[in-house]
């Protein structure tokens, strides 16, 4: 494997290693090679094997994919059009099978412990990051002349979806600060803000430990990481932490290695080492922000309903849903027939974003609805009502493509009862 830091720290070989050990392998040991570099050898049926993971980006696991010396990219944000392009022969992409979403993790914006901020809008953000504004044009101390500015280096995921939803994400693009100092390892990130009582940086969420974690408004809301606001990517900072293999991999163990990974084994070590893995479970009430005025409205007809942890979300155009989604309604199916849930208790909303005429989006979300009803069906779950709420409740900006996006979504409910 070779990739993103975020993964490759410590919970790639936290995954090699436990899948090693569900394969019978004896004398497991893990060896670190270099920076960011490790070795995790084993004996295996009388034989020795040897994994290997190197951790300096997620660009780079998209470079030794290319040239052949890895069989799996670890990656803290999507292929790129780009990338996706120059592996295209090698069947590497976003289609089910070459893409996986091995789970969820929230870019923190951690803040040293004695600031007493706690919401921050993205435009403020970007002020901060670019060197724009000091932490007392945010509400922050007066006493820091000086805004310590810590950030990952350029060839972290982590980083790239930093600069794309927060520096581009803004009301004008940025470029970060040239005073800021950057990183390759998460952990001595974090260890610089907790020491700089003017600081503040982004991270995995495994990362914040001692500092302030600030919570993030958008469309008038300001979310706090948790696993509901992570796991239906509502929290602006969202993301998926993803595997990338060749579609048709001859190495068979590289396809038990994912199997593994995506296994209930899988991902408590994912919840073990601090990310959020996508399990579908109906979510804490203190979790859910709150609602609409639409949700009320109908819950109020068809009686009390709550949200389970996951989100629908499409691939450009109208019916073509992601490779996280096929994998979502499956584990939806699974969690009814585990629970003994009746099949016929979803209720499914469609969301569009704002994109062209009001009525347009309110049949777009309507469709969409339509489309994971479609879906589910073929796995024995029915649908009791299925309701298309247009453009009128956005839990990201329609200024970004990555906003309109999230907002492109279909939510799940079934009944508080059950």
């Amino acid at each position: 494997m070779a990739g993103s830091n975020t993964i490759g720290a410590e919970l790639a070989p936290a995954l090699v290693k436990e899948f090693l050990l569900s394969r019978g392998a004896a004398h497991i040991e893990r060896r670190q090679m270099g920076d960011g570099e490790y070795a995790i050898s084993a004996d295996m049926d009388g034989k020795p094997v040897e994994a290997t993971i190197t951790a300096h980006g997620s660009a780079t696991g998209f470079k030794a994919l290319a040239d052949g010396s890895a069989d799996i990219a670890d990656s803290s944000r999507p292929i790129s059009p780009k990338e996706e392009q120059q592996l295209q022969a090698a069947g590497i992409g976003r289609d089910v099978g070459s893409e996986y979403v091995i789970g969820m993790d929230g870019i923190a914006i951690i803040a040293n412990k004695s600031n007493p901020v706690g919401t921050l809008t993205i435009e403020q953000l970007a002020r901060l990051f670019a060197g724009e504004a000091k932490w007392k044009d945010v509400g922050g101390p007066e006493s820091c002349q000086d805004v310590g500015i810590y950030a990952r280096d350029e060839n972290s995921g982590t980083w790239e979806l930093f600069n794309l939803f927060v520096l581009r994400g803004g009301q004008k693009s940025r470029v970060l600060s040239p005073s800021a100092t950057r990183f390759e390892d998460s952990q001595l990130l974090s260890d610089r803000v907790a020491t700089d009582p003017c600081g503040i940086g982004f991270d995995g969420l495994p990362y914040v430990a001692g500092n302030r974690l600030l919570a993030i408004q958008a469309v008038n809301r300001a979310y706090q990481p948790t696993l509901y606001t992570i796991r239906t990517e509502i929290y602006p900072l969202s993301r998926r932490l993803f595997m990338y293999t060749p579609k048709f991999s001859r190495n068979i163990e590289v396809s038990r290695f994912l199997q593994f990974v995506a296994s209930t084994a899988g991902k408590h070590i994912v919840q073990e080492i601090g990310f959020i893995s996508d399990e579908v479970t109906p979510p804490q009430h203190e979790d859910i922000p709150p609602l609409d005025p639409r949700y009320p409205k109908l819950f109020t007809l068809l009686g009390p309903h709550e949200p389970l942890s996951t989100t629908i979300l499409f691939r450009t155009g109208i019916d073509s849903l992601d490779s996280k989604a096929y994998a979502d309604l499956t584990a939806i199916e699974q969690m009814f027939r585990q629970r003994g849930l009746p099949p016929r208790s979803l209720v499914l909303i469609g969301h569009a974003d704002s994109s062209g005429s009001h009525a347009m989006n309110c049949e777009l979300s309507q469709r969409r609805a339509a489309v994971v009803e479609r879906e589910l069906t073929k796995l024995g779950l029915f649908a009791t009502d299925v309701k298309g709420f247009c453009d009128d409740v956005p839990v990201a900006s329609n200024d970004t493509d990555e906003g309109r996006q999230k907002n492109r979504r279909v939510e799940l409910w079934i009944p508080t009862h059950l």
